[in-house]
């Protein structure tokens, strides 16, 4: 599953890699399930696809939506 390949827990989770294959931006973009106002991540993530970006680093910003991956032990049942 390509969620577990890049480690994103949530539906909400956003990744941007760089052609070399640097990650640039790993979070999400909403400061709540179904919100559209500016936040932290979506600044981040401007910042990082916007012209002019020189690959300061990025720290993840917190994920709203649902668990694309199952607990171990609820996988099993």
């Amino acid at each position: 599953m390509e969620a577990t390949r890049f480690g994103a827990l949530n539906s909400g989770t956003v990744l941007v890699y760089d052609p070399s294959g640097t990650e640039l931006f790993r979070g999400g973009i909403t400061d709540r399930r179904g919100g559209e106002r500016e936040n932290p991540g979506l600044t981040q993530l401007a910042k990082v696809i916007g012209p002019g970006y020189r690959g300061a680093e990025t720290r993840p910003t917190p994920v709203f939506g649902c668990p694309l991956v199952r607990e171990p032990q609820e996988a099993a049942r």
